[in-house]
């Protein structure tokens, strides 16, 4: 009989804790900020990564195509270098 009074004083006190602790968390909850509450973004952010996303994707794009011209030099010039150094390394 003892036994089970104590097992109920346990089980309420652990309950208490629980609801003590849910209680705290809520208060936690509520007193934040809300900018760390919500995490939303300020409406111009996304426009401007968007755009700064674009302007690099072109920037790179046109680069790309300055130089496209000199890719098959630059390819052949790697090629010789590497069948250069392996022959020279064969001797």
């Amino acid at each position: 009989m003892k036994l089970e009074v104590k097992q109920q004083e346990a089980v309420m006190e652990a309950l208490r804790i629980q609801q003590r602790a849910e209680r705290e968390h809520i208060e936690r909850c509520r007193l934040a900020l809300p900018v760390i509450r919500l995490k939303r973004y300020r409406p111009g952010f996304l426009l401007g990564a968007a755009l700064l996303g674009t302007s690099c994707l072109a920037l790179w794009h046109f680069v790309g195509l300055a130089f496209y011209p000199l890719l098959p030099v630059i390819l052949t010039g790697v090629a010789l270098s590497g069948w250069q150094a392996e022959k020279s390394q064969k001797c």
